[in-house]
């Protein structure tokens, strides 16, 4: 690990060399939202699923400035399986084993499977 920063202050950003790249930063966080916590992109949905934002929208019942922000930030691992499976798929079909390694790897209190 390495650091970055001209003085080594408390405020240098931290740098792990791990060969990949980091995805580029999200635009207009909105307060509420919670990035860290949503790692799914909605095109892999809309892609797999052969559907666009209207018919989602029609779909799950939610507004089209409700996929519009889902469309931007991502879904939620909750969101991820609920959205997948009203269109008839399983979250690994869409995300991969990702989805299914990220779920297991929560804590009990978290899992999606209550």
């Amino acid at each position: 690990m390495t650091t970055s920063g001209s003085d080594g202050d408390d405020d240098a950003a931290l740098e792990l060399d791990l060969g990949i790249e980091a995805a580029p930063p999200r635009r207009g966080n909105p307060a509420s939202a919670n990035l860290d916590n949503r790692p799914w992109p909605l095109q892999d949905l809309l892609d797999v699923a052969a559907l666009d934002m209207v018919l989602l929208a029609q779909l799950l019942g939610v507004d089209h400035s409700t996929i519009s922000r889902r469309q931007q930030w991502g879904l939620t691992d909750e969101e991820s399986d609920h959205w997948a499976t009203a269109c008839g798929l399983h979250p690994v079909r869409v995300w991969g084993f990702a989805w299914a390694e990220a779920v297991l790897d929560q804590p009990e209190s978290m899992t999606l499977f209550e």
